[in-house]
């Protein structure tokens, strides 16, 4: 289960220079293991390297460059895509993260 993600799903005034994304889970994931996913190619922020997991085990990061005055719309995991996965295997349920950078 998604505990946590920044920025918040529905923000809008986003600082169009932030770098990365993330998503934190309520317990540790299997790294390596992510889905980024996203219904159109205009939607997605344009990743400039590889999503990482912090230390904690339970945090995601995407690197991002985004562009201003641009809404996102970023799917965590989907029915057809379920690669974030706890330690024992389960896939977290999708989620929607959407948001709106700041002209």
């Amino acid at each position: 289960m998604i505990t946590r993600t920044f920025p918040e799903s529905g923000a809008s005034g986003v600082d169009p220079a932030l770098n990365e994304l993330q998503v934190t889970f309520s317990k540790p994931m299997k790294d390596q293991c992510w889905a980024w996913c996203y219904d159109r190619e205009a939607d997605f922020a344009a990743k400039p390297g590889e999503p990482r997991y912090l230390a904690d085990g339970r945090t995601c990061v995407l690197p991002v460059k985004l562009k201003p005055g641009k809404v996102y719309a970023i799917w965590i995991n989907t029915e057809k895509f379920g690669t974030f996965q706890d330690l024992e295997g389960q896939s977290a349920v999708p989620y929607l993260l959407i948001f709106e950078t700041r002209k």
